[in-house]
């Protein structure tokens, strides 16, 4: 397949306005031509039949050529959404962390580089997906770091007995979604899947000094469900808010409810970290509903 630079427009397209400009910027920080040469080799690679490819950086990850999302751009730009991380430390007061609780880990490009980086002494990493798992494993070993970070396979739920299928992402390994049996569509899903509820960290870590970051494709709601101990005691949460993705599993009106002891959240996507009033939450939701926007938000505690 020979490679054409629209391919990358084509993708550009289907990013938000942030994440355009984030990597806009890795273009003119690093080597314009470095970043299409990567982007080709990527596709190259795939066109070949490899079924992974490895990308050296900061940090070193073995990637599925599968996966056109979060693969395609952490081998192109080195990194994929750590800016946002960056900007949620920030306004949590820059402080290390002693436990970065790393929900919807993929293959490791938040957990990997904030350890590795020194923003978080250690983390635990808790990915459903066995394909992404297995890559998440090897590149905790290949960085270093399997004394720092903990792995786990499985989902998070309300309760440890809730019943997830797994319902495929196809191009985009970070996009497969995990739905209570209850709210599972009239679609194709594969095996169950192994669910643990976020309160079983409660009392392993320092609550104070960890951070709980959520990306899991709507099931944000549900995993609060399960984390009452840790929202009653103030944990900061940084979670991808996606209205389309959350209405299916009950919208605001399943975990989020329990937010309520938390004053401010700050949307990462905007140019500036400007603190909303959580009592807010709801028009801010509705508001990106009606848009069909999605924003990533970091909830600090009273």
């Amino acid at each position: 397949m020979k490679y054409r630079p629209r391919q990358i427009f084509r993708q550009l397209r289907r990013q938000s306005p942030s994440e355009n400009l984030h990597s806009f910027w890795n273009l003119i920080r690093g080597s314009v031509l470095r970043y299409f040469w990567r982007n080709r080799r990527f596709a190259s690679a795939k066109s070949r039949g490899e079924l992974f490819i490895l990308a050296n950086g900061r940090e070193t990850f073995l990637l599925s050529t599968r996966d056109l999302a979060i693969s395609s751009r952490l081998f192109a730009e080195g990194e994929f959404d750590f800016h946002k991380f960056e900007r949620a430390f920030a306004a949590l007061g820059a402080r290390r962390l002693s436990t970065l609780l790393d929900i919807g880990a993929h293959v490791g490009p938040i957990s990997i580089p904030a350890v590795k980086r020194k923003f978080s002494s250690r983390a635990v990493a808790v990915e459903p997906d066995r394909e992404n798992f297995g890559l998440l494993q090897t590149n905790i070993l290949m960085n270093g770091l399997e004394e720092k970070i903990v792995s786990i396979n499985a989902a998070v739920g309300p309760f440890l007995d809730s019943v997830f299928e797994r319902l495929d992402g196809g191009s985009n390994t970070g996009d497969h979604r995990y739905a209570l049996t209850e709210h599972l569509p009239d679609q194709e899903a594969s095996a169950t899947t192994p669910t643990i509820v976020l309160d079983s960290f409660f009392e392993v870590i320092d609550v104070e000094t960890s951070l709980l970051w959520m990306d899991i494709q709507g099931g944000e709601g549900l995993a609060l469900e399960g984390a009452r101990n840790l929202l009653e005691a103030g944990i900061p949460v940084v979670l991808e808010l996606d209205p389309t993705l959350l209405e299916p599993n009950g919208g605001l009106s399943r975990g989020f409810s329990l937010l309520g002891g938390y004053a401010s959240f700050v949307d990462l996507g905007s140019p500036f970290l400007e603190h909303q009033d959580v009592g807010s939450l709801g028009t801010f939701y509705a508001e990106a509903l009606a848009a069909g926007t999605w924003h990533d938000l970091s909830l600090i505690h009273i």
